[in-house]
């Protein structure tokens, strides 16, 4: 069989059209569920009590979210060019046994100044650029579990 240079650029253009047409949009840091992923500098807590820490940001810019035990309410400040600033959000004052990790999570978002934006994955970075947490895009079910 033989194959022609001019079948094998048309090949090569059809896989690359198909291949574009396939890319990845990355979801909006706004109006998204936020839940953090395994091996991320904090991760989700091992304990199998039901809880799922998770955070959205509304167009407001009004945090809500569930740090592991208690409820998480705020705001943030952002800009265009990739800032993000997490005010020093308010919690319920529940007993559970992920406070740890929870005070690890608040940590990371009070400490985020930048993010980046992935696909379906979402980056806080502290001042200097370094990773604090990793997220992915979940389910907005989460914002409502007695459902």
């Amino acid at each position: 069989m033989r194959i022609s240079k001019s079948g094998i650029i048309s090949a090569a253009i059809g896989v690359i059209a198909f291949l574009g047409g396939c890319a990845v949009t990355d979801v909006p840091l706004k109006e998204t569920v936020w839940i953090p992923v395994s091996g991320s500098p904090v991760q989700a807590p091992a304990t199998g009590d039901g809880v799922r820490a998770w955070f959205s940001i509304d167009r407001e810019n009004r945090l809500t979210g569930n740090g592991g035990v208690n409820q998480i309410i705020g705001s943030v400040k952002t800009a265009g060019d990739g800032k993000l600033i997490f005010n020093p959000p308010a919690t319920t004052r529940m007993a559970g046994p992920n406070l740890p990790y929870e005070s690890a999570f608040l940590k990371a978002l009070e400490e985020t100044r930048s993010y980046q934006l992935s696909g379906e994955t979402l980056t806080l970075l502290d001042q200097n650029g370094k990773p604090l947490a990793i997220f992915k895009a979940g389910s907005e079910e989460l914002k409502n579990p007695e459902k």
